[in-house]
Protein backbone atom coordinates (compact mmCIF):
# COMPACT_ATOMS: atom_id res chain seq x y z
CA UNK A 1 0.00 0.00 0.00
CA UNK A 2 1.30 3.46 -0.92
CA UNK A 3 1.31 5.96 1.93
CA UNK A 4 1.97 9.53 0.96
CA UNK A 5 3.30 12.34 3.10
CA UNK A 6 1.34 15.46 2.21
CA UNK A 7 2.38 19.07 2.77
CA UNK A 8 0.09 22.06 2.56
CA UNK A 9 1.98 24.81 0.76
CA UNK A 10 1.14 28.48 0.74
CA UNK A 11 2.92 29.10 -2.55
CA UNK A 12 3.27 32.88 -2.25
CA UNK A 13 4.47 32.67 1.37
CA UNK A 14 6.94 29.91 0.50
CA UNK A 15 8.34 32.03 -2.32
CA UNK A 16 8.65 35.06 -0.02
CA UNK A 17 10.37 33.11 2.78
CA UNK A 18 12.90 31.29 0.62
CA UNK A 19 13.64 33.91 -2.05
CA UNK A 20 12.95 31.34 -4.76
CA UNK A 21 11.02 32.42 -7.79
CA UNK A 22 7.83 30.45 -8.31
CA UNK A 23 5.26 31.37 -10.87
CA UNK A 24 1.63 31.96 -10.03
CA UNK A 25 0.75 28.56 -11.50
CA UNK A 26 1.25 26.96 -8.06
CA UNK A 27 -1.95 27.24 -6.05
CA UNK A 28 -2.11 27.10 -2.26
CA UNK A 29 -2.85 23.40 -1.95
CA UNK A 30 -1.78 20.01 -0.61
CA UNK A 31 1.22 18.49 -2.40
CA UNK A 32 2.73 15.01 -2.13
CA UNK A 33 6.10 15.54 -0.46
CA UNK A 34 7.24 11.91 -0.44
CA UNK A 35 6.06 8.37 0.06
CA UNK A 36 6.17 7.31 3.69
CA UNK A 37 8.96 4.76 3.18
CA UNK A 38 11.27 7.41 1.67
CA UNK A 39 11.51 9.36 4.94
CA UNK A 40 13.55 7.14 7.24
CA UNK A 41 13.94 7.54 10.96
CA UNK A 42 17.68 8.26 11.11
CA UNK A 43 18.39 10.33 8.02
CA UNK A 44 17.50 13.65 6.44
CA UNK A 45 15.70 13.53 3.10
CA UNK A 46 15.66 16.39 0.60
CA UNK A 47 13.03 17.04 -2.06
CA UNK A 48 12.00 19.96 -4.28
CA UNK A 49 8.34 20.92 -3.82
CA UNK A 50 6.83 23.64 -6.01
CA UNK A 51 10.29 24.96 -6.82
CA UNK A 52 11.58 25.02 -3.23
CA UNK A 53 13.99 22.53 -1.66
CA UNK A 54 12.65 21.02 1.58
CA UNK A 55 14.32 18.77 4.19
CA UNK A 56 12.11 16.00 5.57
CA UNK A 57 12.84 13.79 8.56
CA UNK A 58 11.08 11.84 11.29
CA UNK A 59 11.04 12.79 14.93
CA UNK A 60 11.63 10.03 17.48
CA UNK A 61 7.82 9.71 17.75
CA UNK A 62 7.63 8.93 14.00
CA UNK A 63 6.03 12.27 13.14
CA UNK A 64 7.33 13.75 9.87
CA UNK A 65 8.92 17.22 9.94
CA UNK A 66 9.48 19.49 6.92
CA UNK A 67 11.94 22.40 7.04
CA UNK A 68 13.34 24.64 4.33
CA UNK A 69 16.51 22.94 3.06
CA UNK A 70 18.50 26.12 3.44
CA UNK A 71 20.95 26.88 6.20
CA UNK A 72 20.21 30.31 7.65
CA UNK A 73 23.79 31.51 7.21
CA UNK A 74 25.43 30.95 3.88
CA UNK A 75 22.51 29.18 2.21
CA UNK A 76 24.07 25.69 2.40
CA UNK A 77 21.60 22.77 2.31
CA UNK A 78 20.34 21.89 5.79
CA UNK A 79 19.94 18.30 4.55
CA UNK A 80 23.75 17.95 4.61
CA UNK A 81 23.55 18.15 8.40
CA UNK A 82 22.56 15.39 10.80
CA UNK A 83 19.65 14.48 13.02
CA UNK A 84 20.18 14.80 16.77
CA UNK A 85 17.09 13.57 18.58
CA UNK A 86 14.17 15.60 17.23
CA UNK A 87 16.51 18.35 16.01
CA UNK A 88 18.77 18.93 13.00
CA UNK A 89 22.35 20.18 13.32
CA UNK A 90 23.60 22.10 10.31
CA UNK A 91 27.19 21.36 9.37
CA UNK A 92 28.05 24.87 8.20
CA UNK A 93 28.47 26.45 11.65
CA UNK A 94 27.03 23.73 13.87
CA UNK A 95 23.74 25.50 14.60
CA UNK A 96 21.01 23.21 15.91
CA UNK A 97 17.35 23.66 14.88
CA UNK A 98 14.23 22.20 16.47
CA UNK A 99 11.33 20.73 14.50
CA UNK A 100 9.82 24.23 14.06
CA UNK A 101 13.03 25.54 12.48
CA UNK A 102 13.99 27.57 15.57
CA UNK A 103 17.71 27.72 16.37
CA UNK A 104 18.10 26.17 19.83
CA UNK A 105 21.88 25.85 20.02
CA UNK A 106 24.86 27.55 18.49
CA UNK A 107 28.43 28.52 19.29
CA UNK A 108 27.35 31.57 21.33
CA UNK A 109 23.94 30.38 22.57
CA UNK A 110 22.75 28.73 25.73
CA UNK A 111 21.48 25.18 25.15
CA UNK A 112 17.72 24.65 25.12
CA UNK A 113 15.66 21.47 24.95
CA UNK A 114 14.44 20.59 21.45
CA UNK A 115 10.67 20.41 20.96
Amino acid sequence: MFRAILMFCHARQLQKNTRHETSNVYPDAWYVAASSHEVESETLFSRVIIGTRVTLYRKESGEVVALADRYCHGGAPLSLGRREGDCVRGMYHGLKFDSRGVCVEGPARERRKCT
